[in-house]
């Protein structure tokens, strides 16, 4: 591995294995948002895609909605059939540009607050935990 290989790994906080340097052993950082007190669905949730991503079993398709009438993009789970065939399962919708601002962000005490503004975003962060503390142990 490069000096600029390393430096890159480092960065990413990735470790390479020795037989293998196309190989990355990821350590992730698993962050939770949530006004709950115990949520530990999204802590395997979360664990449940960086696996995924790890095994290379993620893939993005460009799916027909049956509700909506319009093709929409999703994650889906990818294996492959005995024949060596992709199986694909849905796992999670993408939002849309044009969605983002329907969606409201926990402040971890119960409230909700609108990420994309920023003075309502500024001030939902003075009172809130550190990102340290939004980590799944």
């Amino acid at each position: 591995m490069d000096n600029e290989q390393t430096l890159l790994a480092e960065q990413l906080e990735i470790e390479f294995k020795e037989d293998n340097v196309d190989a990355p052993l990821l350590k992730p950082t698993l962050y939770k948002f949530t006004n709950k007190a115990e949520a530990p669905h999204l802590d395997n949730l979360l664990a449940m895609f960086y696996q995924g991503i790890y095994d290379n079993t993620i893939g993005i398709m460009d799916a027909f909605n049956l509700e909506s009438q319009q093709e929409e993009m999703i994650l889906v789970g990818v294996q492959a059939d005995e024949d060596g065939k992709p199986v694909c399962f849905p796992l999670a919708r993408l939002m849309r540009a044009e969605d983002v601002p329907n969606f409201l962000a926990p402040d971890g005490k119960g409230e909700y607050f609108d990420p994309c503004n920023p003075t309502e975003s500024a001030v939902a962060r003075q009172g809130m935990k550190s990102i340290v503390e939004a980590t799944v142990e």
